[in-house]
């Protein structure tokens, strides 16, 4: 997780697991340089980032094409923030348009606010500030 503090790892625990992630994974991730969380997955339910970061990873492998990046982040440079309805609009290439933008996401080319309220048409896209 990246917050104006730093980046943390994070480690959810299902509901149904009695077991703690193991001591090294603080020291290790300290080591890298980051923070180190844990979390129940009952803490979390219902928290809109979780939520709208479980819709994005289930796209983590899916690759857009160049076409489609090109004219995504060309709409972008032309008119600045738009909703992801106007971005699913110029995808071309991919099968699944929301893959599409879910991939850009993920690689950083593209940013959306995960936090506001759950993905959706007028979810604002803009390029990514790092």
């Amino acid at each position: 997780m990246t917050r104006a503090t730093g980046q943390s790892l994070i480690d959810v625990i299902p509901n149904l697991c009695s077991r703690i992630p193991p001591e090294w994974a603080s020291s290790s991730a300290q080591a890298l340089g980051y923070g180190y969380e844990t979390h129940r997955e009952d803490d979390l339910r219902g928290h809109v980032r979780l939520e709208n970061a479980r819709d994005l990873v289930q796209y983590a492998a899916y690759r857009a094409s160049l076409g489609d990046r090109v004219r995504i982040l060309g709409l972008l440079e032309e008119y600045g923030s738009v909703p992801l309805s106007t971005c699913l609009q110029v995808v071309q290439n991919g099968h699944d348009a929301i893959g599409v933008v879910a991939a850009l996401v993920l690689r950083r080319f593209i940013e959306m606010d995960l936090d506001e309220a759950r993905i959706g048409p007028d979810t604002r896209v803009s390029t990514f500030r790092g």
